[in-house]
């Protein structure tokens, strides 16, 4: 009811409702130092003049207090104002107003109480010990008994202050920039929860046994003797019997508490297999049980991304995990597309078991699909003894037709080096329009480009049969390269399938023309060549003259 309350105010008011609920908390503080007066009142059965005068005085210091303590409020909540208006929208000033909402109420407390007790409550201790004529020693002793009222009422104003500005944070967290910094929340100056209980506590018991004591008095039995006794004996018991069990009572609850921030701590660091031992069914038990089922949630979430990204290419899959999908929509992108095929393979199938073929692809893939992205591409598609990379999709690439003959010289440099004399591929590119996006239907959806730069790239590799080259580009990739790559011979242009016109071709002209081969060795490849396997490949080229 309290929260529909205050958010019901916070929408009313807008910006200047931090302000505003910050001067209602400060004018209730006149309501406490009121009922201070009057306690001393009945302890020292003030009349009529000594009643009046020391309330109109008290009164007179807490507007003086409270106007300064507005006056730093206001200029404090300068930020908080800009941004809950929308006059600052920028990262830096949503968290510097969520940290000055989050951390004010403790500075305050930590200002004010200093202030207040200088400037307010010695003035009207030294006023009544005037007025009622007490002894030199009965000054500090009425002053402790106004500093235990004068805490009492600013853990009051803090509690409630904290209270009030709840919808103004919860509205500034949400603008919160997801990359904040955890170390800042946690680095704060704010009151911790363990300070509030060993405090709150023990000051609560002091101050409603000195008010008990003191309506309890009987006539005649007033005076600075009594309210010091009352005074130590309720401090006495504060600090003994009810610290005792305030210390057990927060153990109970910040235990628990602890044992869930130290499983955070971890699963920020990965581990999502962390769970908290689940000790009541109160609150904090029910806390620890969520805590539980988000970290199951998470591992079954970081079994499904590990899933996707053994099936997907990274920048695939970080494209499916931004909040903004649009690089998963149709568009068109200019890229450049490789077909890669072993030569030879399905013969190769026939003959072998199949155990034999899928050690045989694995060590294949090995090699092809790092060396893609080491140049940035990626395997768009696997098709059995080949597949299809793409460079440029689903994010732009520049020079991705260079990026993709680097990558070409590559693998087959490093593939005969490992397979030297039992396998060998051909290699297709191609450069051009395409259309990029996730394609699909029926609750099932796959990332790919298509078009006719998609069919050319296929056709060209399968032109490497008949030119008895391993790699051939086109004469659209040709023409956009920027560096010469070793040299390339032009080969006869050949017809295609579906093609009106036949397609130039480009032979680069040197295999070891690539610049260098990333973290792997040639030694090393070549060291891990494979043994002999049921029927080699068989590689047959038709080769022009």
């Amino acid at each position: 009811m309290i929260d529909r309350f205050l958010n019901h105010r916070f929408r009313l008011k807008g910006a200047d409702y931090p302000f505003r609920a910050a001067c209602w908390v400060l004018l209730g503080g006149h309501v406490i130092v009121a009922l201070g007066v009057v306690l001393l009142a009945i302890q020292f059965e003030f009349d009529a003049w000594q009643f009046w005068s020391s309330l109109a005085l008290v009164e007179a210091l807490t507007v003086v207090d409270n106007s300064f303590s507005a006056w730093r409020l206001k200029r404090a909540l300068r930020k908080v104002h800009a941004v809950l208006s929308g006059e600052s929208t920028d990262g830096e000033s949503v968290r510097t107003a969520w940290l000055t909402l989050v951390n004010l109420p403790t500075l305050h407390l930590k200002r004010a109480i200093q202030r207040t007790a200088a400037g307010t409550m010695a003035p009207l201790v030294i006023w009544v010990a005037v007025l009622l004529e007490l002894p030199w020693w009965g000054v500090p002793l009425l002053f402790t008994v106004g500093i235990v009222i004068l805490l009492y009422g600013f853990l009051l104003r803090f509690l409630i202050l904290e209270l009030a500005w709840r919808p103004a944070v919860a509205a500034l967290a949400t603008k919160l920039p997801s990359e904040i910094e955890r170390s800042e929340a946690l680095a704060s100056k704010q009151l911790s929860m363990r300070a509030r209980l060993l405090l709150g506590i023990p000051l609560i018991n002091v101050i409603t046994g000195t008010v008990v004591a003191t309506l309890s008095r009987q006539p005649g039995s007033s005076g600075l003797e009594n309210i010091g006794a009352d005074v130590i004996i309720t401090t006495l018991v504060a600090t003994t019997v009810s610290l005792g069990l305030s210390l057990l009572f927060s153990r109970s609850i910040l235990m628990p508490i602890s044992d869930i921030r130290k499983a955070a701590k971890l699963a920020r660091a990965g581990d999502f297999s962390v769970r908290v031992p689940v000790m009541s069914t109160d609150e904090v038990g029910r806390l620890a049980i969520g805590f539980n089922n988000l970290m199951s949630g998470m591992e079954e979430r970081q079994r499904l991304e590990t899933a996707l990204e053994t099936f997907s290419d990274q920048s695939v899959v970080a494209a499916v995990k931004e909040v903004d999908s649009s690089k998963l929509r149709a568009q068109e992108l200019d890229v450049t597309v490789m077909f890669i095929d072993i030569l030879g393979f399905t013969e190769f199938a026939e003959r072998t078991t199949p155990q034999a073929v899928v050690e045989r692809l694995t060590e294949y893939f090995d090699i092809v699909v790092p060396a893609l992205e080491r140049h940035g591409g990626h395997a768009n598609q696997m098709l059995a003894d080949g597949l299809m990379a793409v460079f440029g999709a689903p994010d732009p690439l520049i020079g991705h037709p260079d990026r993709a003959v680097d990558a070409a010289l590559e693998i087959v440099t490093l593939l005969k080096a490992r397979f030297a004399g039992v396998m060998e591929v051909g290699v297709g590119i191609n450069s051009g329009p395409v259309v990029s996006g996730a394609i699909g239907g029926g609750g099932s959806a796959r990332f790919t480009v298509i078009g006719d730069t998609v069919n050319t790239a296929e056709r060209v590799e399968r032109a490497t049969r008949t030119t008895g080259d391993a790699i051939l580009i086109s004469g659209a990739t040709y023409s956009r390269l920027a560096t010469d790559h070793g040299g390339f011979d032009e080969r006869p242009a050949v017809p295609m399938k579906g093609k009106s016109t036949q397609v130039r071709l480009w032979a680069p002209r040197a295999l070891s023309a690539v610049a260098g081969l990333g973290t792997m060795d040639l030694e090393d490849v070549a060291a891990g060549a494979p043994g002999p396997l049921m029927g080699d490949i068989s590689v047959e080229r038709t080769t022009t003259e």
